[in-house]
């Protein structure tokens, strides 16, 4: 009898317009959030179709494209070793052994200390103080110079040729940016990353230079330059890579007044410390 009597109730409740009406706005409301919540869920996750089409961006696809590096250069030193070639000389080609050392402050900010040697390894000064390849020095005398050196005429022709200054040694100091960085494959096997970066400087550099035209006797002399160069530093791994730099010096000359150039171009083998 009792539950009748609940049943009943219930069913008069029911009846109620009132109640009813309730009961339908909260199915709505409910319907209304699950159907936007498998919405959202179903935009946020992409299709198989959408990840392999080619067409559709990777920002659209929702992949991150750009990733941290897996291992930094801030707060690290550089060693390179390296040789390098000044072919801008119309009589002399020098082979500069070059060392530089550098510190990282940031990943797009170094400062680097640089010597390179292009005098002569032995004493042997040569005749005519013709020192080249031949004299164990890091540089070549050019076919141009042999040409006319050797080029046997009359007295109102040229018959010899006198170098005036030999380079011999510069030192410098540069702060480098590295504003651009990036990645690529190497033969799908590994990652190398690389940096391309600016530079400008001060230095010094050492000469040879011809003092007493007569006698044939150099002198060594130092003069202030200036430099600016651009640099590519492929990294391997954490700690090897290869280098390559070029720079442009400017310096006064010893011999005679003026303003001398030297273009090199640079390939090392570099490590992190």
């Amino acid at each position: 009898m009792i539950r009748n009597d609940w049943i009943s109730a219930f069913r008069l409740l029911l009846s109620s317009p009132w109640i009813t009406a309730c009961l339908m706005t909260l199915t709505v409301l409910a319907s209304r959030e699950c159907w936007a919540q498998m919405a959202s869920e179903e935009s946020n996750t992409p299709s198989d179709v959408q990840i392999f089409d080619p067409m559709i961006s990777a920002r659209d696809k929702q992949i991150a494209a750009i990733q941290p590096r897996p291992f930094s250069k801030e707060g690290r030193g550089e060693l390179a070793l390296g040789i390098g070639t000044i072919a801008n000389d119309v009589f002399i080609v020098y082979l500069p052994v070059t060392i530089r050392g550098g510190y990282h402050f940031k990943e797009w900010l170094s400062a680097e200390i640089s010597a390179s040697f292009m005098g002569c390894f032995g004493s042997d000064s040569g005749p005519r103080h013709e020192r080249a390849a031949a004299q164990h020095c890091a540089r070549v005398l050019t076919q141009t110079y042999h040409a006319l050196q050797n080029h046997n005429t009359d007295l109102t022709q040229v018959r010899a040729v006198v170098i005036q200054e030999y380079q011999v040694a510069r030192f410098s100091l540069n702060p480098i940016w590295s504003p651009f960085s990036s990645k690529f494959s190497l033969a799908s096997d590994a990652i190398v990353h690389f940096d391309l970066n600016l530079s400008a400087g001060l230095g010094v550099l050492v000469v040879e230079a011809l003092r007493d035209t007569a006698l044939g006797k150099y002198t060594l002399g130092a003069s202030f330059e200036g430099n600016l160069g651009l640099g590519l530093r492929f990294i391997f791994n954490d700690v090897a890579g290869l280098r390559l730099d070029f720079r442009e010096y400017f310096y006064g000359k010893q011999h005679g007044h003026g303003l001398g150039m030297a273009s090199e171009l640079t390939l090392s083998v570099s490590f992190l410390l």
